[in-house]
C-alpha cells in the first residue's frame, strides 16, 4: 500500500488571534493566501524596503501607513472596521509584525523549537 502524500483537512483551520480591546479576532495563515493576496502583499513590503529608514518625510510615513492598513485589510478576517480604524499606526505594524514574523507554521512539528538545546547545535556530517 502507498504512502499518504497529502492530507487535506477543508473542516477546520487553526488561527492565530490577535486581541483588541477584550476582543479576539482571527489571523489568516500564510497558507490561505490567495497568490493575488500574496503578489499585493509583496508589491507593498517593497514600497516600504524602498524606504530609507532615516526617512521621516510625510512620503514615507504615507507608504507605510497604507502598507499596515493593507496587510490589516488582507490578514485579518473579522476586524471590523470601525475598530480597525481606532488602531494607531504602531498597533497596526505590531499585527504586521505578528503576522510576517510569528504566525504560527501549519504544522507546527515541522518548524524547529528555538528554544530546544537541540535546535540550538550545529550538525557535523
Amino acid at each position: 500500500m502507498g504512502k499518504v502524500l497529502v492530507t487535506i483537512d477543508t473542516m477546520a483551520v487553526d488561527r492565530d488571534m490577535v486581541e483588541i480591546d477584550g476582543h479576539q479576532y482571527s489571523m489568516r495563515n500564510h497558507d490561505e493566501l490567495s497568490l493575488d493576496e500574496l503578489a499585493e502583499l509583496k508589491r507593498m513590503s517593497n514600497s516600504v524596503k524602498a524606504i530609507d529608514p532615516k526617512d521621516v518625510s510625510d512620503e514615507a510615513l504615507n507608504v507605510l501607513e497604507g502598507y499596515s492598513i493593507g496587510v490589516l485589510k488582507i490578514v485579518m478576517l473579522d476586524l471590523p472596521e470601525d475598530v480597525a480604524r481606532r488602531l494607531r499606526r504602531d498597533q497596526r505594524l505590531a499585527i504586521v509584525n505578528a503576522f510576517t514574523h510569528g504566525a504560527s507554521p501549519k504544522n507546527p512539528e515541522e518548524a524547529p523549537d528555538q528554544s530546544s538545546p537541540e535546535s540550538q547545535q550545529t550538525t557535523e556530517g
